[in-house]
């Protein structure tokens, strides 16, 4: 049930803004648009892409663990936490 209603919501924004060529109603005092991730156009992008498939696209708003090397293994273990993959951080 959970999932039927996520659908009808993403489906009014898409009738009442999107076809109407409104501006997307973000969560900004001046009442315009932003590309702000939690009250802004990213993060109605990013509801949609969440709704299409959110098998694949994760949640931001949950934080995931990654595996803490030794105290004394020293720094390279710590390079080995660099990089992609899963429980590794991505530096850029």
């Amino acid at each position: 049930m959970e999932a039927r209603r996520e659908l009808a919501i993403g489906d009014r924004g898409i009738q009442s803004v999107y076809r109407h060529r409104n501006p997307w109603p973000c969560g900004v005092v001046s009442g315009g648009e932003t590309p702000n991730l939690m009250l802004g156009t990213a993060g109605i992008g990013y509801f949609y892409l969440r709704l299409y498939d959110s098998g694949a696209v994760p949640s931001v708003l949950l934080v995931r663990s990654c595996p803490r090397p030794h105290p004394q293994a020293g720094i390279a273990s710590l390079a080995g936490l660099l990089g992609p993959g899963p429980g590794r951080l991505l530096l850029m």
